[in-house]
């Protein structure tokens, strides 16, 4: 059954169908969907078999017994992120942000014990049903195999063979805790970035289908035009206009309501998720600091599916790594929050810095506007009373720290 339901998700289509010409025959033939269904319909078909294929999936991982759930875990979030890249394809704006409330619930019901005591949520959230979430199914004859507390036991008549096999069960549960915590941890901080970047933005509208909203490649060689209208693609949290507004740097002829739009309310459980999890803000801050190697580059100039990136099962949590881009956007936002428990005094050199070099790689107006509004928000952070201020230029001769000014001010 849970292969069977895996396979389904993977398979799960959110487009119509389209007539091909065979070229032997020079006869119509029907693609992969029924072209019964208008683009419509198959896609308001494709949002409801996922919800419910999601409803599955969580009932079945609350009776998989085995010792080792970050197994079964791998293979469903990579399959789940896989289908929900995929969607985002094709859903409009209101249709994502359900299925990504959907995810959550998901992860508020496969997660260890442990996390599901720290919450920070103001407000129940709503279960697939539109109502608030029941809580999560509990296997009766013991999914998971815990190995008993011996600092609960008298061990002082037991030997030492008993006394070790008890301490290495131990360790092993609390490895595998661990592990389905980390993997649940990268999977909300790709389905940030795919909900960033991917999801249909504002400026799409039902007039248009996703697909022909999808904001035109430049070529390398072709100069972004400054006349572009706003990407169709990807989502503003308008952190830096909202920041702005609030310490009155923007006045006059704004309109309120155009840079200081309420945070959607899925945005605020991913945020609570991300806190449930740990995500941590010191780790936050480490990877979106740390300098940017080629890898990191080609990742951001030439993204790949986010997915892949969980493909393989891990062996190590430290071979699971969090979204680069899902990263920066958490920053910016625990930042803008005031929630962040260790220094929010970002400087210009060598932190912002370090940050617009990384990840502003796509050339001037050709940036992901999600991004872009992040990094925008930690620069005027860092200019605020409340940052580090502009720090300190490279060291090194004047000309190279000049140098590295002004490469800084042309990003």
């Amino acid at each position: 059954m849970y292969l069977k339901l895996l396979g389904a998700l993977s398979s799960l289509s959110f487009a119509s169908a389209t007539t091909l010409v065979s070229e032997d025959t020079d006869e119509p033939s029907l693609g992969p969907s029924s072209p019964r269904h208008s683009p419509a319909e198959a896609r308001a078909n494709g949002h409801r078999k996922f919800r419910i294929l999601i409803m599955l999936l969580t009932t079945i991982h609350s009776r998989i017994a085995t010792a080792f759930p970050s197994r079964f875990l791998s293979q469903s979030l990579t399959t789940l992120l896989t289908t929900f890249t995929r969607s985002t394809e094709e859903l409009y704006k209101e249709d994502v942000e359900d299925i990504v409330s959907r995810l959550l619930v998901f992860v508020d019901a496969v997660q260890p014990e442990s996390t599901k005591k720290k919450r920070r949520m103001t407000q129940p959230r709503l279960g697939p049903d539109g109502r608030p979430a029941l809580p999560p199914r509990t296997n009766t004859a013991g999914s998971q195999l815990s190995a008993p507390d011996i600092s609960k036991l008298d061990i002082i008549d037991e030997n030492e063979e008993d006394k070790q096999y008890m301490l290495e069960q131990q360790e092993k549960a609390k490895i595998e805790e661990e592990m389905q915590i980390r993997l649940l941890q990268s999977f909300v901080s790709h389905v940030v970035e795919v909900y960033v970047l991917r999801c249909p933005s504002e400026y799409a509208n039902k007039n248009t289908s996703p697909q022909s909203a999808r904001t035109p490649e430049v070529k390398h060689d072709e100069q972004p035009s400054s006349m572009q209208l706003p990407s169709s693609r990807g989502i503003n949290l308008h952190l830096a206009s909202r920041f702005l507004k609030s310490n009155k740097f923007l006045t006059g002829g704004v309109i309120e309501s155009e840079i200081s739009p309420s945070p959607s309310l899925v945005w605020k459980e991913i945020l609570d998720t991300a806190y449930q999890l740990s995500i941590t803000t010191k780790e936050l801050q480490e990877l979106c600091y740390s300098p940017a190697s080629e890898v990191d580059v080609e990742e951001l100039e030439e993204p790949k599916s986010p997915h892949g990136l969980l493909a393989a099962v891990p062996k190590f949590v430290d071979d699971i790594p969090l979204s680069k881009v899902g990263s920066l956007v958490l920053l910016a936002s625990r930042i803008f929050e005031k929630e962040s428990i260790v220094d929010r005094k970002i400087k210009i050199f060598p932190e912002h810095r370090i940050i617009v070099h990384k990840y502003l790689t796509k050339g001037n107006g050709t940036s992901d506007i999600g991004v872009l509004d992040a990094v925008l928000f930690l620069g005027a952070w860092a200019l605020s009373a409340e940052g580090g201020g502009f720090g300190e230029a490279p060291d090194g001769h004047a000309s190279e720290g000049e140098e590295s000014w002004l490469m800084y001010l042309q990003v």
